[in-house]
C-alpha cells in the first residue's frame, strides 16, 4: 500500500510512513492487495558479475578426485623440506613454503 502512494505521488517511502502511521487498514483488504500484487510471480535475480567470476574459477579447477595419493605426498613432502631450517644459519629459522 506504501508502495501504491509511493508511485502515485512520487514521494519518498519514509514520507509516506510517517504520513500513514496512524492509519490501521483492513487486514482483509491488505491481504487481497497483496494476492493480487503477486499474481505476476515473484521475480528472481540471477547472479551478479562476481559470483558468475567465482563459478567459471571454480569450474576451472582440476577435478580433485585426479590427483593421487602418490601427487599429494609429493607435495606435502616439498613443503616440509622447505620449511626446514637453512643449516649454517645463525637464526635458525624456517624459511616460509
Amino acid at each position: 500500500m506504501i508502495g501504491e502512494i509511493v508511485a502515485e505521488l512520487g514521494v519518498s517511502r519514509s514520507s509516506v510512513s510517517v504520513w500513514v502511521r496512524d492509519v490501521h487498514f483492513d487486514e482483509a483488504t491488505r491481504a487481497a492487495r497483496a494476492c493480487a500484487s503477486r499474481r505476476f510471480g515473484a521475480r528472481k535475480r540471477g547472479p551478479d558479475r562476481l559470483q558468475r567470476q567465482k563459478q567459471a574459477e571454480i569450474d576451472r579447477l582440476p577435478d580433485a578426485s585426479s590427483v593421487t595419493h602418490r601427487e599429494i605426498m609429493g607435495s606435502c613432502m616439498r613443503c616440509y623440506a622447505a620449511r626446514s631450517p637453512i643449516r649454517g644459519s645463525s637464526t635458525g629459522r624456517a624459511v616460509g613454503c
